[in-house]
Formats: structure tokens, C-alpha cells, sequence
């Protein structure tokens, strides 16, 4: 199993420690996977993302039915979509939640 832009993602995330988090959760993951493992719930989502405010943004990617439950199904012509979902139901404003 290979995570795209996983090296890139991991130095960003060392080189702005103060700033920037990035977790890996897998539902099928390889035998020696040490990160999180499952299928993403809201309880998942609460105990790794700091809770909602003005100054934090959630960047999301993955297919279709990931979004939906994270964040809603992107809008018509690559817009953003509705915020609905774990993260709206967490308190997220759609300014905050950006869905590629």
C-alpha cells in the first residue's frame, strides 16, 4: 500500500510543527501499520482534530463517499459543496473545511 504524497506531507508537517498536523488512518492497512486503523467516525475525528475555531482549516481528499461523511459531496463545476458531515456536525464553518 502506497499513500500518496506521504513523504512530502510528513517533512511539511516537520517543518511547521507548530502549524500543521497530518494523520494517516487506514482501514485495510499492511501488516506492520503503527498509525490509526479503521474506518473514520466522528469519535475518530474528534480525538485527532483540534476543535473548531476561526484560525483552523481541514484540507480533505478521497473519493466521493470519504467526503460525503467528513464533509459533503464537492458542488457542481469543482466548487466547494454544501459543509454537511462529521466536520459540520463538529462545529466546522465551510470557510474552514476545504474539500480537493
Amino acid at each position: 500500500m502506497r499513500i500518496r504524497l506521504r513523504e512530502r506531507l510528513e517533512k511539511l508537517a516537520r517543518i511547521f510543527a507548530d502549524r500543521l498536523t497530518v494523520h494517516f488512518v487506514l482501514d485495510n492497512p499492511p501488516a506492520n501499520w503503527t498509525g490509526k486503523k479503521g474506518f473514520l467516525t466522528l469519535d475518530t475525528v474528534r480525538e485527532l482534530v483540534p476543535a473548531a475555531a476561526s484560525d483552523h482549516h481541514v484540507l480533505i481528499c478521497g473519493p466521493p463517499p470519504f467526503l460525503a461523511l467528513l464533509a459533503g459531496a464537492k458542488g457542481p463545476n469543482y466548487t466547494q459543496g454544501e459543509l454537511t458531515g462529521i466536520f459540520k456536525e463538529l462545529g466546522f464553518r465551510p470557510e474552514n473545511v476545504f474539500k480537493y
